[in-house]
């Protein structure tokens, strides 16, 4: 419910300099949110099924835990934000790519370089 619900709100958006208010957030804009939040871009349909996915697992579940990249003195009043999902900080956990291994890759949709200017 809570994507449906956001993805509901920033559809066809496109005041991007509107600032955006999402409890227990500081005030956002556009630019903080992934581009395909606001962008109608067909090759994000994928990532978008994943999140709803699993935000519907997440809204069928009654006891439903998630792992966030925080420890919980720093976002205390964040983490319990959700009635619905208990939030566990379990970070800083840190990028294997700051231990020298880059061999590790977890992009949900295919890099091109064809989507970039030279």
């Amino acid at each position: 419910m809570l994507f449906t619900d956001y993805s509901d709100y920033f559809k066809n958006y496109d005041a991007k300099n509107k600032i955006i208010e999402l409890p227990g957030l500081p005030p956002l804009s556009p630019i903080d949110f992934p581009s395909f939040v606001f962008d109608d871009v067909e090759s994000f349909n994928r990532a978008i099924k994943s999140i709803k996915r699993q935000i519907e697992m997440l809204n069928s579940e009654e006891n439903s835990r998630v792992f966030v990249n925080t420890f919980e003195a720093l976002k205390f009043d964040v983490l319990k934000i959700l009635n619905h999902v208990t939030m566990v900080g379990i970070g800083p956990s840190i990028p294997l790519i700051f231990l020298d291994d880059n061999t590790f890759r977890a992009d949900m949709i295919e890099i091109s370089s064809k989507n970039y200017m030279d």
